[in-house]
């Protein structure tokens, strides 16, 4: 099978972490019972961009997103890498599988979200089965693993962190829009990334 590089990876996450930004800043979200799981999730308008070596490669074409408050529905949990150590006050609190866009290889896209009980902190590890190349990135060492940071700037205060890492032959990418609505920190990121690459 043909491994996406990293900085397709990064701009799906990226994508999905904004969508669901949108979503998280809705109020006439429907509600869901706990234990039956949220809705799928539905990408309504293509974001395309150019990557070298790969041409335009839109993402969020009708794509559903199916969370859930567990790890059930993932059948290749077992081989992601997740932080044993969370920062102070964060739990899991639920696992997206993202089924793959039409004309992408299918390279087993997951994100597992975790945030704070009160919603004011939040972060978020996206994974896929990828090679790991810093693009556009600085490359920083996480322990015994060296890492590809990205900052990208946005509005109002908000910037995106990420770190990418390469685990047992995944990306493993540390995510989270930082800003006045999320009080998570690099250092807090940082922190989560190095607890990944400290892992067998």
């Amino acid at each position: 099978m043909r491994l996406l590089p990293l900085s397709l990876v990064v701009l799906i996450a990226l994508v999905f972490v904004a969508i669901g930004l949108a979503t998280a800043c809705g109020d006439d979200s429907p509600s869901v019972t706990p234990g039956v799981g949220s809705p799928p999730t539905v990408a309504a308008t293509p974001i395309c961009t150019y990557i070298e070596g790969e041409g335009n490669i839109c993402v969020g074409t009708r794509q559903p997103t199916h969370c859930r408050p567990s790890t059930d529905h993932i059948p290749f949990f077992d081989e992601l890498v997740l932080p044993k150590t969370l920062p102070a006050g964060l739990s899991f609190t639920e696992a997206c599988l993202t089924a793959c866009p039409e004309g992408i290889p299918c390279n087993q896209p997951a994100e597992v979200k975790y945030a704070s009980e009160d919603g004011g902190a939040s972060f978020q590890v996206s994974t896929a089965i990828a090679d790991a190349t810093c693009v556009n990135a600085t490359t920083v060492p996480y322990g015994p693993e060296s890492a590809c940071v990205r900052r990208i700037a946005g509005t109002e205060g908000k910037s995106i962190y990420a770190v990418d890492l390469q685990k047992r032959g995944r990306a493993h990418t540390v995510i989270a829009i930082l800003g006045p609505d999320n009080r998570i920190t690099e250092a807090d990121l940082d922190a989560v990334a190095l607890d990944i690459a400290s892992q067998n």
